[in-house]
């Protein structure tokens, strides 16, 4: 009994080792802004790669007529799904990314919560984006 017990408390702390490791394996990286003239708004890529998947991607966008915000988009769902306050909103505070969600057709009000790495429950939160050019103005 005593070593049916040992067994099986060994075989947890490798689940939760296996587990915790994976969170330490995403990579998450952005591309540069490049401005889109008919559209008037920037687009990067963030990519990420969950643990032992092939690596996603989705688009980042951000209006520089309407600077408060950098929207996250799932080209795969064919919506917006999060945004997050920009270094150009007023209450942008750099060591605390601030989040809205997309709901319901309309934006949440802003969170402290950032959100983890999709795909990956368990993981870490999403890496902040790029510095957007400033808007015209500033």
């Amino acid at each position: 009994m005593r070593h049916m017990s040992t067994v099986l408390c060994g075989a947890a702390i490798v689940c939760l080792t296996t587990s915790v490791s994976f969170a330490a394996d995403v990579k998450q990286s952005y591309s540069q802004w490049k401005y889109d003239a008919p559209t008037k708004r920037y687009t990067c890529h963030y990519e990420y790669t969950p643990p032992q998947q092939p690596p996603k991607k989705q688009v980042i966008v951000y209006y520089p007529e309407k600077p408060d915000y950098i929207y996250y988009y799932n080209a795969e769902k064919q919506s917006y799904w999060g945004r997050c306050a920009s270094p150009y909103h007023k209450g942008y505070n750099q060591s605390q990314m601030q989040w809205s969600y997309y709901k319901d057709n309309k934006w949440s009000d802003l969170s402290n919560s950032c959100p983890k790495v999709p795909q990956v429950p368990d993981g870490p939160e999403i890496a902040p984006p790029p510095v957007p050019p400033a808007p015209p103005g500033i």
